[in-house]
């Protein structure tokens, strides 16, 4: 304990200093509490009554002086329907003072409008010494494109990372293809069969459909009568056409409606020549009219809803990945048997913006699997006030748990929520719960992000410090790595890092799907001599591979190549001839399309070439993240996404986690270390994913992307880690600890520290973050020095805080 706050505490005296000044800016009655001390002496918080504080304090920080220990000060964003929370007279004057939307960094006082997203302060290098900038986490823009828009909590969507297909889903207009056609027609694939969906003709008169669809070259045709359709809460129809293999897409699929007799008898009439000739009978839609070119009835060409602005023109039927499945692909039959009866060390999913879940789907889900029911322990908010358990407001969460607490059955597990108005409500604030407090659990799976580019350096910094923290606790925290190709957090076709997963102190998990295209001999006609290809496998997933999110993969606009990656990435660079790739089968990607958006760099856009040696890639690894059945207010939905994937390789840890504590040895913190290096030595530890790409977004298939090949690559990381291979491999001692042998294994949960007294934050909070002075230098024997979140060199010489 003493070692780390030599290394990376700061002395009382500057840490009063910066809590002297935090209440020097507000009146007596806008403080509700003296400052709380957190990580380690190095920084301070302050509750405070009136939220309006907040908003003048980046105004009092470009005219008073601060203490120049200070490097960072963040603020919460402002609360929904803030000043309705006043007196009438009260409201009227919160109205006319209200705090909103400022992306003016010279004063405070300028025009803005919209809402509040909260203060991020740092000092600048200018001559001045206490020159600060204050900006406002809210739009992200490359260009003529904006990327992000919107203070997060009204923009919530950008940092969920799981998506669901259901009825409900597929025909969002949002997220549907557009058709000339008004009949309404959806499909969602499902395990051999397909469901036909619609919401347009419940309520009308219609006799039949014609269904004609190609699978495997071969067509078939379909008649489904009215009353073959049942109805779903008495605004969508629906029906399941069976008889399609899995994992092969089913293609030109067109609807026809027959609404009267009449045109039903004449459709089946044609039966006998669709059977002569596929091709000239059945459903021919001709989809610039919306009618059939046999009958002239009303027509409909589906298409898939995902990628929903340019959809693939296939469905692919697959199998829910369901526990034994996930078991299966992980490589995890002596999971049982890890352990070998100690009881299974603790586990958390961190949630933000109100996520919420239900204890009796929790329970409900682990009975279906025949497991004994363990509910969640809670830490902080379960959801919003008044809004119930529904797919929006509980999909994201339950998809974490329900995962989690299934695979690795009888484990602690804890519902980790931070209030979305706690510092910047966010990931800073998580870390500074975690770090504050005295045990928390070894394995945390974060299913949200946001991007790196959104925030300056300084902030970056300082939440590796705490990522840096957690690791030398003990503590592993996976990453989700995002749902959007290479756009992390944005549906838009540009290179956007994540703000946690690019982080060095955090093992990112990238998604996977099944297909039968995953050898690379399958979808080669060269190989044909080695026999049909019938086993699966797993490929990156992506939209443009029939599922509903494509796997994230990028490199770091901050972070230095930590040493642990460094030999894999060279490899993966030297081996590929393209690194991004065309994705439309060419190679190389033009110059002028691979470029990172980096406002806080002073540059228009950083350019990808040169990050690739230079910064932190991701993902580290892989898991499944397709089609997982998930029980939300007591109906199973179907989800795809990392963070279906970030989750499962949690409970992967968790188990090892429980087999070095059965072995006396001390849990495995910040895994890349170990697995980069298991990776080396022994690669059958994990299934080498080598096809599919990330150059699709939820919404578009993107010109580029990185492909998936031999070893570690951008897509899929290092591959599916094996549990029973790893578990043969387990280090002798934590992965930080055979780094630094002083770091001892009796300490590893030594280094909490004690929480207040009855302390409970309050709804708004000041973050004071404070620099690592002359004076504390990290100690000899901890070479701690090597461990402080590092700046790449690359960009040391751009107009940024702290790159020195």
């Amino acid at each position: 304990q003493d070692e780390l706050e030599a290394a990376v505490g700061v002395p009382p005296a500057a840490a009063q200093a910066a809590a002297s000044w935090l209440r020097s800016t507000f009146t007596v009655s806008e403080v509700l509490k003296d400052p709380h001390i957190v990580s380690h002496r190095d920084a301070v918080t302050l509750d405070v009554s009136d939220f309006s504080a907040t908003y003048r304090l980046g105004s009092a920080l470009q005219h008073e002086e601060a203490p120049p220990v200070m490097e960072l000060l963040v603020t919460p964003p402002m609360p929904p329907d803030y000043c309705h929370s006043f007196s009438e007279k009260g409201e009227a004057l919160c109205a006319s003072k209200q705090p909103c939307r400022w992306n003016n960094t010279s004063s405070a006082n300028g025009s803005c409008t919209g809402d509040f997203a909260g203060w991020i302060c740092w000092p600048t290098q200018a001559d001045a010494p206490f020159a600060w900038r204050c900006y406002e986490p809210a739009n992200l823009s490359a260009g003529n494109q904006t990327l992000i828009s919107g203070p997060w909590p009204q923009s919530t969507k950008r940092r969920r990372r799981g998506r669901r297909l259901d009825i409900e889903s597929s025909q969002d207009p949002e997220t549907s293809a557009t058709s000339l056609s008004t009949l309404g027609f959806s499909i969602i694939p499902l395990s051999e069969g397909l469901i036909l969906a619609n919401m347009n003709l419940v309520n009308r008169s219609w006799q039949s459909v014609e269904v004609s669809f190609r699978q495997n070259a071969a067509y078939q045709t379909l008649t489904l009568q009215r009353a073959d359709f049942s109805t779903l809460g008495n605004h969508a129809l629906f029906t399941r056409m069976e008889s399609v293999a899995n994992l092969r897409p089913v293609d030109r699929v067109m609807v026809c409606l027959n609404a009267e007799e009449s045109a039903f008898l004449a459709a089946a009439s044609l039966s006998s020549e669709w059977t002569r000739n596929p091709l000239s009978a059945g459903c021919r839609c001709n989809e610039s009219l919306g009618k059939d070119d046999l009958l002239g009835r009303p027509c409909q060409v589906l298409r898939s809803t995902s990628p929903s602005k340019t959809p693939v023109d296939f469905f692919l039927p697959r199998a829910a990945q369901t526990l034994s499945a996930l078991q299966n692909d992980m490589g995890m039959s002596r999971a049982s048997r890890a352990g070998g009866g100690t009881p299974l060390t603790a586990q958390a999913v961190a949630e933000f913006i109100w996520e919420d879940f239900s204890q009796n789907d929790t329970v409900n889900m682990q009975q279906a699997y025949g497991q004994l029911p363990r509910k969640a322990v809670l830490q902080g908010p379960n959801g919003k006030a008044g809004e119930g358990v529904n797919v929006d407001s509980a999909g994201e969460g339950s998809l974490d748990l329900q995962v989690i607490t299934t695979l690795a059955s009888g484990s602690p597990t804890t519902w980790w929520s931070v209030n979305p108005y706690t510092v910047d409500g966010f990931m800073l604030a998580y870390t500074l719960q975690v770090n504050d407090h005295p045990e928390p659990p070894l394995v945390h799976s974060i299913s949200w992000g946001d991007a790196e580019a959104l925030y300056p350096p300084a902030f970056v910094k300082r939440l590796d410090y705490e990522l840096m923290k957690m690791a030398l606790r003990g503590i592993t925290t996976l990453i989700a790595s995002g749902d959007n190709g290479i756009s992390s957090t944005s549906a838009k076709c540009a290179f956007v890092p994540d703000l946690a997963g690019s982080s060095p102190w955090v093992t990112t998990v990238g998604a996977t799907q099944p297909s039968l295209e995953a050898a690379p001999f399958c979808s080669s006609g060269e190989f044909g001599f080695l026999g049909s290809c019938e086993e699966r496998g797993q490929v990156t997933c992506s939209t443009t591979a029939g599922a509903i999110i494509t796997s994230s993969g990028y490199w770091s606009i901050y972070r230095s190549q930590p040493d642990y990656q460094s030999e894999a990435i060279a490899e993966y660079l030297q081996a590929n001839e393209c690194n991004p790739c065309r994705t439309d089968g060419s190679h190389a990607a033009s110059e002028k399309d691979p470029w990172a958006a980096c406002p806080h760099l002073e540059q228009q856009h950083c350019n990808l070439a040169s990050l690739f040696r230079a910064t932190r890639a991701s993902p580290d690894v892989s898991a499944p993240g397709s089609h997982f059945p998930v029980m939300v207010n007591g109906s199973v939905r179907l989800f795809d996404g990392t963070s279906a994937s970030s989750p499962a390789f949690g409970a992967m840890v968790t188990l090892l986690n429980t087999e070095q504590l059965r072995r006396g040895k001390p849990p495995l913190g910040l895994l890349n270390p170990w697995l980069y290096s298991t990776h080396k030595r022994h690669p059958e530890a994990f299934v080498d994913v080598v096809a599919g790409d990330n150059g699709a977004t939820e919404e578009r298939t993107c010109p580029w992307g990185f492909r998936a090949s031999p070893g570690w690559d951008a897509a899929t990381g290092l591959g599916v880690p094996l549990f029973d291979v790893l578990l043969a491999h387990l280090p002798a001692g934590a992965a930080a600890q055979s780094q630094h042998a002083n770091l001892s294994s009796a300490k590893f949960s030594a280094f909490a520290v004690q929480p207040h007294s009855g302390l409970q934050i309050s709804w708004t909070t000041f973050l004071a973050a404070l620099t690592v002075t002359a004076g504390t230098a990290a100690s000899s024997a901890l070479a701690l020095a090597r461990l402080r979140p590092q700046i790449s060199p690359r960009f040391r010489a751009a107009r940024s805080p702290l790159l020195q």
